[in-house]
């Protein structure tokens, strides 16, 4: 049975825990009075579907995500969920992961008609210039123990649907759901691989002698770079199964439905 809590006059009531020092009234028939407006679950993530079949990060993880505001909320219960509270750097764009590999599309965003190209393309390159900015910030800041990354991408985003002149929800009585999650998932893993050479590349090695020699760090290894879909109920399942540890930088392995091995709580 969920716990809920209820609030009365700043004075903060379980069901779980009934008791109020000095205050003479029945804490349980006060809690009956009350309305239901008055009553909020403490654990709304339990009512979510949640992968759960890998090891929670150990220490610090960088999110991309997206900027839609409809999923914020779902979002932060699901990095809660996974150990993350105050753990995790954040960075947001449109569409998450698709402007941010050498596969981001070519996207004219002053002409019209859009068929009509008569402006120069979007520059995904200076998306593509902050992220790994951002990522030797956090690097620093960590002192290289960066063991995660979350690639969080979203259903009906707006992103896509603009970048790519696609409707996957044209007929919204059969959206083609599978081949929204198809694009997600090629996107998202086409960053996780790019993601997973960069720390085989003379940047990063320029950056590991710095870490070494400013916070004694003997050597910076590469994250876990893990990809999610989330759905607007703030449901989540993984994109893809990262390969094991000193193998990034190739192809992942795709994950197929639940025969997959995936699992939930």
């Amino acid at each position: 049975m969920a716990q809920y809590v209820r609030n009365v006059r700043g004075i903060q009531l379980s069901q779980a825990n009934c008791s109020l020092a000095g205050v003479g009234v029945s804490c349980r028939g006060l809690l009956s009075s009350l309305s239901s407006e008055d009553t909020m679950p403490t654990t709304p993530g339990l009512s979510r579907k949640y992968p759960d079949c890998y090891l929670a990060p150990r220490k610090y993880a960088l999110v991309i995500s997206c900027v839609d505001c409809r999923l914020l909320d779902d979002l932060v219960r699901f990095l809660d969920h996974d150990n993350l509270t105050n753990r995790y750097y954040h960075l947001t764009f449109a569409g998450a992961a698709i402007g941010l590999s050498d596969d981001a599309p070519v996207y004219y965003p002053k002409c019209e008609p859009p068929k009509k190209h008569t402006c120069e393309p979007m520059d995904f390159s200076q998306w593509k210039q902050m992220l790994y900015d951002h990522l030797e910030l956090v690097l620093k800041l960590t002192k290289g123990e960066l063991t995660d990354v979350y690639i969080v991408e979203h259903m009906d985003c707006g992103a896509y649907r603009t970048f790519l002149d696609v409707d996957y929800y044209k007929d919204p009585a059969n959206p083609d759901l599978e081949a929204e999650s198809d694009e997600h998932r090629n996107r998202a893993e086409a960053l996780a691989e790019e993601l997973g050479e960069w720390f085989s590349s003379v940047r990063a090695a320029e950056l590991a002698t710095e870490l070494k020699e400013q916070f004694g760090v003997q050597s910076l290894s590469p994250p876990i770079v893990r990809g999610f879909l989330m759905d607007l109920r703030g449901n989540v399942k993984r994109l893809f199964e990262p390969l094991p540890a000193g193998k990034r930088g190739k192809k992942s392995r795709q994950i197929v439905g639940s025969a997959g091995g995936d699992c939930y709580v």
